[in-house]
C-alpha cells in the first residue's frame, strides 16, 4: 500500500514521499498505520523486475476493454492511436546499478541513468489518455552500446 501511495501521490522522488510520510499525510490519505521510510521502500522495490507488473496492468486493461471504456478512444475503422515517447527518470554520477545505461563524458566522468519508452492510447478529441506498460530502454546483453527508443519500440510492439 505504501508503494501504491507513493505513485498515487505522484511524489517527484522518494525524498519528497518520505517528507509526506513524516508529515503524516500518507497515513491519513491511504489509511496506512506505519508508513515505511525511503530506505525500506528501496529495499522492497529495487529488486522487482518491471516486467512482473505486466500481468496486473494487462488484467486492468482487459477489464477496461470488456467494459467498453476503450471504444471512445477508437479512430479510423476501430483502430487506436498510440503515442510513444522516451523519457529519463534517473541520473547520477555516483549511484548506479547493473541495469543502468552509461554515458561517458569527454572529461572521463561517467553518468549512470535510466530511461524508458512511455506509451499511451490517445484520441485527438479527448483529454484523457490510457497509459500502457512502459518499456525500459536498456543495455542489451553482450553489447557495450546503449539501447535506444527505436529498439525499445520494437520490443514494446512485440509485447
Amino acid at each position: 500500500m505504501s508503494a501504491f501511495a507513493m505513485f498515487s501521490l505522484t511524489s517527484p522522488s522518494l525524498l519528497a514521499f518520505d517528507k509526506q510520510r513524516v508529515e503524516g499525510n500518507v497515513g491519513t490519505i491511504d489509511s496506512i498505520a506505519h508508513v515505511p521510510c525511503d530506505t525500506y521502500m528501496r529495499e522492497r522495490l529495487d529488486p522487482l523486475s518491471p516486467e512482473s507488473l505486466r500481468p496486473s496492468l494487462t488484467s486492468v486493461f482487459r477489464q477496461r476493454q470488456r467494459g467498453k471504456a476503450l471504444e471512445a478512444m477508437t479512430l479510423l475503422d476501430g483502430h487506436s492511436l498510440v503515442a510513444l515517447d522516451g523519457t529519463g527518470y534517473f541520473s547520477s554520477k555516483t549511484i548506479h546499478c547493473a541495469s543502468c545505461l552509461q554515458k561517458q563524458h569527454r572529461n572521463g566522468s561517467i553518468t549512470s541513468y535510466h530511461q524508458m519508452l512511455g506509451a499511451a492510447i490517445i484520441h485527438p478529441n479527448k483529454r484523457a489518455v490510457i497509459p500502457r506498460m512502459p518499456e525500459p530502454i536498456i543495455t542489451q546483453d553482450g553489447t557495450e552500446k546503449n539501447d535506444g527508443e527505436r529498439h525499445a519500440a520494437k520490443r514494446f510492439m512485440a509485447k
